[in-house]
């Protein structure tokens, strides 16, 4: 949505099942309603986390108070306009806010939206202890003995699934990647 021609793109996509996924940054109120009103068929928003701790700790950098006020703006907007969008926050489950997922399914109530609880892709094995969430239902991966790190799923299944979304995987487990 950083683009300046962003929403002419949308606009040229009318045909097409467009889906947008977005860290929630540039929810403004135009902006929303712009969304709202438009082809668009499914929007994901990420929110990793319910306070500024948690949250900032993967989205570095990042305002929680910004994309929290964008994801009641953008589901004002659609209740205004009756949008049939499907509207979806992504929590992407990490040791830090797993304990937050309790919060984060009230907010989704509260905002009319569905919740996906994603479990992360660890790209940097020598950190994964301090991401991997405590409940294994959330891991993407068995931790061995050894410490080493297996995924629970075929790579043959992995790779499938990671071509048929490039950014996230959408298996059993979804996650999404840890640089």
């Amino acid at each position: 949505m950083i683009h300046p021609l962003f929403f002419n793109f949308v606009e040229k996509c009318g045909r097409f099942k467009v889906t947008v996924s977005t860290n929630g940054h540039f929810l403004t109120g135009e902006n929303s309603r712009k969304l709202a009103e438009s082809c668009i068929k499914k929007l994901i928003i990420s929110l990793d986390g319910m306070n500024d701790e948690t949250y900032s700790r993967y989205r570095v950098g990042g305002d929680l108070k910004k994309v929290i006020a964008g994801i009641r703006d953008i589901s004002k907007e659609l209740s205004r306009v009756r949008s049939s969008m499907k509207f979806e926050i992504q929590f992407l489950v990490n040791r830090y806010n797993e304990s937050q997922i309790p919060a984060a399914e009230q907010f989704a109530k509260e905002v009319r939206a569905n919740l996906k609880l994603k479990s992360m892709q660890i790209i940097n094995y020598k950190e994964s202890e301090k991401w991997l969430p405590g409940d294994e239902k959330f891991r993407r991966y068995k931790v061995d003995k050894d410490g080493i790190l297996t995924p629970k799923n075929s790579y043959k299944k992995q790779m499938f699934e990671i071509m048929a979304e490039p950014c996230c995987y959408l298996g059993r487990e979804s996650y999404t990647m840890l640089f």
